[in-house]
């Protein structure tokens, strides 16, 4: 059976895939005083690969991660363990709050939480798990 794509399917995922992501950015940002966070926020990332792989039809074609799901996984782990250790080089404790100020220049003095890295490496956990979900969903195996 041939996949025949649609024009308003194409459309409403080329508006709605960024529109997730910008979402998915702001969960993250939001996430360490308020509800959202990193699990969320790659919830939400990964409902849009999931529109995405949906209306393409094929998990080789439609995908805009230059980057395999093992990868994503393996980043949000080393930064995940790499965040909740840095607070022992201060002399706190395994998983301790620690924070940084930064002057930007649009936006003067920023303060960088340790629990917003912990957020994005959950985050990018999230969506290697999906990437990695749709790749093996995907593939099709050939019988000899």
């Amino acid at each position: 059976m041939r996949f025949r794509r649609s024009l308003i399917v194409d459309s409403c995922v080329g508006l709605l895939v960024p529109t997730a992501l910008l979402f998915s950015v702001f969960l993250l940002a939001r996430g360490h005083n308020n509800p959202g966070g990193g699990f969320a926020g790659g919830l939400v990332v990964g409902c849009a690969l999931v529109l995405q792989y949906a209306a393409s039809g094929d998990p080789r074609t439609g995908w805009r991660v230059p980057l395999s799901g093992p990868s994503f996984i393996g980043a949000g782990l080393t930064l995940a363990a790499v965040v909740t250790m840095l607070p022992m080089l201060e002399g706190n404790l395994f998983f301790d709050n620690s924070k940084v100020s930064v002057t930007l220049p649009v936006f003067d003095k920023v303060t960088l939480y340790s629990v917003a890295g912990f957020d994005l490496g959950v985050e990018l956990v999230v969506i290697g798990v999906v990437l990695l979900l749709l790749d093996t969903l995907g593939t099709e195996e050939v019988s000899s």
